[in-house]
């Protein structure tokens, strides 16, 4: 399935694990994306953009009710930025996502000459194991995504 503003990317839906359990929905909420960017000094007003949106995402979260912690991540080869964030529900995780930036965000990920990939997941922390919620990935070509491997993952700590 190909994006309707950028006929060469891809769209694959990742997901829910079949069925969850009936506690998934009040378990901590446990997201990861990443964002992979191509040939920045090529795009400086994309970048500018990018960081903007990027800035203004962050001091949203930092504010937002119901977020237990977060992680930003930088890798330089290939060069993708991410974020781990966990919340104390994922009704916690769907208010910010209605209320914040995240949604422009994804829109300028969608169009953006910057960006060839982008992976979005959502989990439910129950116990030691995380549960998908779903997600999706969006990229040009299959090998811009990142694999498992270095995204690691891991079940979100009590506080």
């Amino acid at each position: 399935m190909t994006t309707p503003g950028k006929p060469d990317r891809q769209y694959r839906r990742l997901p829910a694990d079949d069925p969850p359990p009936p506690d998934a929905a009040e378990a901590p909420s446990f997201s990861r994306g990443w964002i992979r960017l191509r040939s920045p000094w090529r795009h400086p007003l994309e970048l500018i953009r990018f960081l903007r949106l990027w800035r203004r995402l962050r001091r949203e979260l930092d504010a937002a009710p119901g977020l237990r912690s977060f992680e930003y991540r930088l890798r330089l080869r290939p060069l993708m930025v991410g974020m781990h964030v966990v919340w104390d529900c994922h009704r916690d995780e769907l208010r910010f996502a209605a209320s914040s930036s995240h949604a422009a965000v994804a829109s300028w990920s969608a169009g953006s000459p910057l960006t060839p990939a982008l992976r979005l997941e959502h989990f439910a922390a129950t116990g030691d194991r995380l549960i998908r919620l779903g997600g999706f990935w969006l990229f040009e070509h299959e090998a811009d995504l990142p694999s498992d491997a270095e995204l690691p993952l891991r079940a979100p700590r009590e506080a």
